[in-house]
């Protein structure tokens, strides 16, 4: 079941997709047909990862195209999103968060939460855009904690909708992990809601792996950002220091800790430890419903 919200929200549905029939003339012969497909590659009732990529911005009278780092900026300004944003984008939205698809997703899923621009307070008035222009400026802002607590809950019931279809499409549920980026790509703040599988085509390169390591250093984890601005103020590295870290060894996650030489093989373990992994969660899952109903 998904979380409550007491927030009005407004989130993905189920889809009815109904099938075309064509006829055809009986004047004239008969003649096999490529079937048309009635709906998109992805499903759409499903948080799995789609790699639809985010919409390039027209390109200028020079040639050049401006403003794609900000294409989130103009997604959390939108005031439907629900109707406004390209088909496959939108997950869910309320009044103070949008949750969307990872233009290029880098585990089975991965969705991103952004704050809505305008930011409402409770105590009345929003948060400046300024603010939220990347996680360092969120981090300066004396909204910073109110904003992170806000997309801490939207995450905690993200997450539960990804277990739930885990659940139902595997069998099993598997770690997922929510953080910034120390240092993002993109204008305006944007959590990663992730699965730790990290399976995924658009994992190509030691920069894509080591951003979202879980003990690296880059991906930073939304609870150990919030525990530290709630203890006085969580203070970002230098921007060398963190990119340094994109170029560290590719480091499995799984023990022993291999090192890989490349993304192929660091890839090709990762599906046999995944694999493996959710053999061992069901085998365990059944003993146990064994021996509750044995005893």
């Amino acid at each position: 079941m998904l979380a409550r919200s007491h927030h009005s929200v407004t989130r993905l549905l189920p889809v009815k997709h109904s099938r075309s029939h064509s006829s055809t003339s009986p004047s004239r012969p008969h003649r096999s047909r490529v079937p048309t497909p009635s709906h998109p590659a992805w499903d759409p009732t499903s948080l799995r990862a789609r790699f639809i990529p985010f919409p390039l911005p027209p390109t200028g009278a020079m040639g050049s195209r401006a403003g794609w780092d900000r294409v989130l900026e103009d997604y959390a300004k939108l005031k439907s999103p629900e109707r406004e944003l390209p088909p496959g984008v939108w997950v869910t939205s309320d009044e103070k968060t949008l949750t969307i698809f990872d233009g290029y997703e880098k585990a089975k899923y991965h969705l991103l939460i952004l704050p809505r621009a305008p930011f409402p307070l409770e105590s009345g008035g929003t948060v400046p855009a300024s603010h939220l222009v990347n996680l360092a400026s969120l981090l300066k802002s004396p909204h910073a904690l109110e904003v992170l607590k806000v997309l801490e809950r939207q995450a905690d019931e993200v997450k539960e909708m990804i277990r739930d279809e885990m659940e139902k499409e595997e069998g099993w549920s598997w770690d997922v992990r929510v953080g910034f980026h120390a240092v993002e790509s993109m204008r305006h703040v944007h959590l990663h809601v992730i699965s730790s599988d990290m399976l995924s085509p658009k994992l190509k390169n030691k920069k894509h792996w080591n951003s979202f390591h879980p003990t690296l250093g880059y991906f930073l984890h939304l609870s150990n950002v919030i525990r530290e601005v709630e203890n006085g103020g969580y203070v970002l590295d230098s921007r060398a220091s963190y990119e340094a870290l994109l170029k560290e060894p590719l480091v499995s996650t799984y023990p022993p800790y291999e090192t890989f030489k490349t993304i192929p093989d660091l890839q090709r373990h990762l599906q046999r430890e995944w694999e493996k992994e959710g053999r061992t969660r069901k085998q365990a899952a059944g003993q146990a419903e064994s021996n509750s109903k044995s005893g």
